[in-house]
């Protein structure tokens, strides 16, 4: 389909107002914009993220919110490189005890 001369497709564009191209340019970058930041799954980034003024953080030790906090603020140094990205199929588990095995392991996991 579409225009061919001598062999080669013709790519023909709607001529356009100069005060229109920009409005055209910016929604255009908003879209790729909302388009980038869709593929690299962001919004998963805070998945499971404890807030060091709520009630879970003031419950638990304050070695292990230390730890949490060093885990979140490597996790924001790797996310602002847009090579990084989240994988939804992967799990990270940080901190687990030599004593459990693979298999006990993946049953907790799916149950």
């Amino acid at each position: 389909l579409g225009i061919h001369l001598g062999g080669r497709r013709i790519h023909c564009f709607k001529a356009v107002a100069p005060a229109e191209v920009e409005t055209l340019d910016s929604h255009r970058q908003e879209r790729t914009a909302l388009r980038q930041a869709k593929d690299r799954l962001m919004r998963l980034a805070k998945e499971g993220y404890i807030m060091p003024d709520s009630q879970d953080a003031k419950d638990m030790p304050k070695g292990d919110m230390k730890r949490r906090e060093a885990a979140w603020a490597e996790k924001k140094v790797k996310l602002k490189n847009p090579n990084y990205a989240i994988n939804p199929l992967r799990l990270s588990i940080r901190n687990l005890p030599l004593s459990v095995d693979p298999n006990g392991l993946r049953s907790a996991i799916t149950s």
